[in-house]
C-alpha cells in the first residue's frame, strides 16, 4: 500500500507541469510537507482531463474521473467515493 505522503509527492511531482489551479495547489502541498520532487519523464497535459507522467519508471496519472476511465485505472471503490463527494458539491482530483 502507498502511503499518503508518497501518493502527494508522486502527484506533486507530476503537477509540477501542469497549469491548472488545482495542480498548483497540489505542488504548493508537497513542498509545504517537505516532499522530494521530481521531474517526471514523459509529462502530458490532456486538456480537461488532467495530466499524466513517469517517475521511477511508474506512469502517474493525476487528474478527473474520465481520464482514469480512458486509461482503464478507475477502481470500483473509488466510483463510490466519487459519488459521495460530487453529492457534496466537491471536485475531487485522483492519482
Amino acid at each position: 500500500e502507498t502511503s499518503e505522503a508518497e501518493v502527494l509527492r508522486l502527484a506533486a511531482s507530476v503537477e509540477q507541469g501542469s497549469e491548472h489551479p488545482l495542480g498548483k495547489a497540489i505542488v504548493i502541498a508537497g513542498r509545504e510537507h517537505s516532499l522530494d520532487l521530481v521531474e517526471p519523464e514523459n509529462f502530458v497535459s490532456i486538456t480537461g482531463k488532467g495530466v499524466a507522467g513517469e517517475i521511477d519508471g511508474r506512469k502517474i496519472l493525476v487528474g478527473s474521473r474520465r481520464l482514469l476511465q480512458a486509461e482503464g485505472s478507475l477502481q470500483a471503490e473509488a466510483e463510490t467515493v466519487l459519488a459521495r463527494l460530487e453529492r457534496d458539491g466537491k471536485t475531487a482530483m485522483l492519482v
